[in-house]
């Protein structure tokens, strides 16, 4: 066994001998669940609303704005914010603000929208308000998903229910990715009255936020819309979602009764969960990766090299970081493409890059860097304990490094301004073509430093997008390729993202691309 795995056993025995329950003052309530999907009339929508759904998130609200918003903060904005679609439990978009959608050619989407939605602020929904806001996400500058408008020419009115979309080259996720973030809707109303939506929403949403009721850092608290125009879709009265940044914490609540559903739950917590008769929401499409935006030596100028960089893959122990970080919940293959997309999947990048801390060593030394040198990373607490290990496996060949702690939420907006040389991160993958253009292409919101480097990867992913999927497959397998040689992104794992539910909660699950499951449909049992 490695002497970096050594180090790390002993720190977690240091690390559970040291936990201390975080207090919780939360409201009581029945909380139990099962999972199934949401909003469908056979879900109960002969019902109405009841209940309160209390939900333990890892970190708070950093903006209600959805065009400056995180997808893992999706679980504050789904509440307020109607999207233009919804998915179903399998993943396949449904209508939601748009009835219906038709591919009129490669690089044109035509929408068809709903007449009868009110914003909470009484301004109506139609084709203007979709061309406003797809408009404004567009041109947002810190927009974290522009790579989702990124070909997007225009948007045109046809008339008052009908939108077109059109592309410069094919975007085959943009149907998915108008269920999530980037597809929800602002009030038209205050997008013109210049409102400044961090901390004061205006959606169309089942639900409306409660300002007075929220505490920034502690809780966000909704109450149910009177005039939603999709009544079947609220199942509860209220939500309440709980700032709790402890991983073990979330958990001891969910047990003790305190809330309904854990957001970003722990790989290792799975099976104690299961054997206590909670539900376990899970998607296996989590990517952990250590990523690598200064190529350029900026901020830290041995990452110029790209032997360096190499070093660094090199130096990551996949096998070592399952079995420790992750308990054995998860997978070790290597490239950049979870297994469980198995469309897109190429098994003959399991062992790219491989781990060979003899070589990471001999790189280093051949850039000029035999005795190592200094890396500070940033951290946060839902990443820790993935921090705390590849700084120990980086560590034992030479590369010492310095973790900056940051508030969870955080992470994103730090490395988009270009704050920190390199990251560990972990992001949902749920089509390689959305990862790629996010974390790798040249235009994409993570490469602060504007470097060219990416040339042939762009490239490849605009031909990928308007290929076949043989002729895709190879091309992602080739970006993947490239980003892995020259060292812009790593492979750490692939992890199932997790959602916890208490045994009442009725309707529950994670939509592709989220972190948490949306509360349009759930209910409460009893």
């Amino acid at each position: 066994m490695s002497s970096w795995r050594e180090q790390w056993r002993a720190r977690r025995l240091q690390l559970a001998s040291c936990l201390i329950a975080a207090a919780l003052v939360l409201v009581p309530a029945a909380c139990d669940s099962g999972s199934g999907t949401g909003g469908d009339a056979e879900n109960g929508s002969q019902l109405g609303p009841a209940g309160t759904l209390r939900i333990a998130d890892f970190s708070d609200v950093t903006t209600f704005d959805p065009a400056l918003a995180q997808i893992t903060q999706a679980a504050y904005l789904f509440p307020v914010y109607d999207t233009l679609l919804r998915q179903d439990s399998a993943g396949d978009p449904i209508a939601h603000l748009a009835t219906a959608w038709t591919e009129v050619d490669q690089t044109t989407l035509r929408f068809t929208l709903r007449d009868d939605v009110v914003f909470h602020d009484g301004s109506s929904f139609d084709a203007s308000v979709v061309k406003l806001n797809l408009d404004r996400a567009k041109a947002a500058d810190a927009n974290p998903n522009a790579a989702t408008f990124a070909a997007m020419t225009d948007v045109v009115i046809i008339d008052s229910t009908t939108v077109e979309v059109h592309f410069s080259a094919p975007n085959p996720t943009f149907l998915l990715d108008m269920s999530l973030v980037p597809g929800m809707m602002v009030s038209p109303l205050a997008i013109n009255d210049g409102v400044d939506l961090t901390r004061d929403p205006h959606g169309s949403g089942g639900w409306m936020w409660n300002r007075s009721a929220s505490t920034d850092g502690v809780r966000q608290t909704y109450d149910l819309n009177p005039r939603y125009w999709a009544p079947d879709l609220q199942g509860v009265e209220r939500l309440e979602i709980n700032v709790v940044s402890d991983n073990h914490a979330r958990l001891n609540a969910l047990k003790t009764g305190q809330v309904d559903i854990v957001n970003a739950a722990l790989p290792g917590d799975v099976e104690d969960s299961a054997d206590q008769g909670l539900a376990v929401l899970r998607a296996d499409l989590d990517v952990h990766f250590f990523l690598i935006p200064d190529r350029a030596g900026e901020l830290a100028a041995p990452l110029k090299d790209r032997r360096v960089r190499q070093a660094i893959g090199h130096a990551i122990d996949r096998e070592g970081y399952v079995e420790t970080v992750l308990n054995g919940v998860g997978t070790a293959s290597g490239g950049l493409v979870p297994p469980a997309l198995t469309e897109w999947y190429d098994p003959s990048l399991t062992d790219v890059p491989s781990y060979d801390p003899d070589l990471a060593r001999q790189l280093l030394a051949d850039a000029g860097y035999p005795d190592g040198f200094e890396l500070t990373l940033p951290t946060l607490p839902l990443l820790q304990t993935s921090n705390e290990a590849i700084s120990q496996m980086l560590g034992a060949v030479g590369v010492r490094v310095t973790l900056a702690p940051l508030q969870n939420g955080q992470l994103g907006p730090e490395m988009r301004k270009g704050n920190f040389p390199a990251t560990v991160a972990a992001a949902t993958q749920y089509h390689p073509y959305q990862f790629f253009n996010l974390f790798l292409s040249g235009n994409g919101p993570y490469n602060p430093f504007h470097l060219a480097d990416t040339g042939p990867i762009d490239t490849m992913l605009r031909t990928a997008g308007g290929s076949d999927a043989p002729a895709a497959q190879q091309l992602y397998s080739d970006v993947a390729r490239s980003a892995i040689d020259n060292g812009v992104m790593f492979p750490i794992a692939f992890a199932p993202v997790i959602n916890l539910c208490a045994p009442k909660v009725q309707h529950a699950f994670i939509p592709l691309g989220a972190r948490s499951a949306e509360p349009y449909g759930i209910r409460l049992d009893g």
